[in-house]
């Protein structure tokens, strides 16, 4: 439950940095990450992976203990976190 906390935490912040960024309305920045999240949530459990291009992929992996979710950067957060 702490990481779902950090995590609510950690969306509601970078929300208030959307908006502050792009200029908008509180409210329709947390609409848009909601959204974004349902929607890679959706991609995960309908296609098992979801890539977002430059930044990297999330794939689906089930085994006997359960499901992991695996990250693989994409080159342009590659590169800038090797600088």
């Amino acid at each position: 439950m702490l990481s779902l906390r950090v995590t609510l935490a950690r969306l509601l912040e970078l929300s208030r940095r959307l908006a502050r960024e792009l200029d908008l309305p509180p409210e329709k920045a947390r609409l848009f990450l909601k959204c974004l999240v349902e929607e890679m949530t959706r991609g995960l459990k309908e296609d098992g992976n979801v890539s977002l291009r430059g930044f990297g992929r999330f794939q689906v992996k089930r085994n006997r203990q359960g499901v992991r979710i695996i990250f693989r950067p994409g080159m342009r957060l590659r590169s800038k976190l090797n600088r």
